[in-house]
């Protein structure tokens, strides 16, 4: 082991990428340990020693992307709590890119247009937690952006969504790390009429997600910055940073053993990754 961790930071943070980073969404409601199996990954590197823990598990949480999308509008804000709980601050801090459903409205009066109570909860949420955030990616369903075309094109009310919208974009504006805000429709996509409404307060209209049960797209994910940018913000980040980019560990020593470790809710609700446990 003294041998790897003799290696030079960039072949290990090579190696940390190549068994813990995907390029689709992770969604941490599945039993992560078969979820990161299937595609090829190895989250039980984070078991073998304290300082390998603290090497990867930040580049597992800033370069994959995480779907954070719930059963519906209620269960998301409860989902990501329990997530963001479970994982710990540090952790939760590193995170850079998230999926979440569009949040929905309440009230769509022409004189009161306000979020759902879980959709601020969500928001607020991710704005107190992720304060490294790069982008997020909303999902809207299908049958919101039908209203939304209707209230568009066909009702006396042109002027709701523009104003429903902007709202939403104030919310994602308070997240002070966020650079980019991506948009999906599921199935069908937006109408030219929404897409271009959409895009007029900067957000990247692109693409579509097929699944609605919760499941991640098969399409790519939006990460933004790439990981280049993950990589150089946390050898920024990190003050006591040895010559090789990490944080140092005299005493560092084993984890354990993995399979008691991990349980039954799979890596990352175990254990292992929350930072208070190590």
């Amino acid at each position: 082991m003294s041998d790897f961790l003799g290696l030079p930071s960039e072949l290990r943070n090579n190696i940390y990428k190549r068994l813990l980073v995907r390029d689709e969404p992770v969604n941490p409601r599945t039993r992560m340990n078969l979820h990161m199996r299937r595609h090829n990954l190895t989250p039980d590197l984070l078991l073998v020693n304290k300082t390998i823990y603290r090497e990867a598990s930040s580049l597992l949480y800033a370069q994959n992307c995480f779907d954070l999308r719930g059963c519906g509008p209620n269960s998301q804000a409860e989902h990501a709590g329990l997530f963001f709980a479970k994982i710990g601050s540090t952790n939760t801090q590193h995170i850079r890119h998230v999926w979440i459903d569009f949040p929905h409205f309440q009230s769509l009066d022409a004189d009161t247009i306000t979020l759902t109570h879980a959709a601020d909860c969500m928001l607020a949420s991710i704005q107190s937690n992720c304060i490294n955030l790069r982008t997020l990616t909303a999902i809207i369903h299908y049958n919101i952006a039908h209203c939304m075309d209707f209230e568009l094109i066909e009702s006396d009310r042109p002027n709701i969504v523009p104003k429903a919208l902007a709202l939403a974009d104030a919310r994602f504006r308070g997240i002070a790390s966020l650079r980019e805000v991506f948009v999906k429709v599921y199935k069908k996509g937006p109408s030219r009429r929404l897409e271009s409404e959409l895009k007029g307060f900067g957000w990247k209209v692109n693409g579509r997600v097929w699944e609605e049960d919760g499941s991640s797209s098969e399409e790519p994910s939006d990460n933004g910055e790439g990981d280049e940018d993950s990589s150089s913000d946390e050898e920024e980040d990190s003050g006591e940073d040895d010559e090789d980019g990490f944080e140092s560990d005299d005493d560092a020593d084993d984890g354990g053993d993995g399979a008691d470790l991990i349980g039954t809710d799979g890596l990352i609700y175990g254990h292992p990754l929350n930072d208070s446990t190590l």
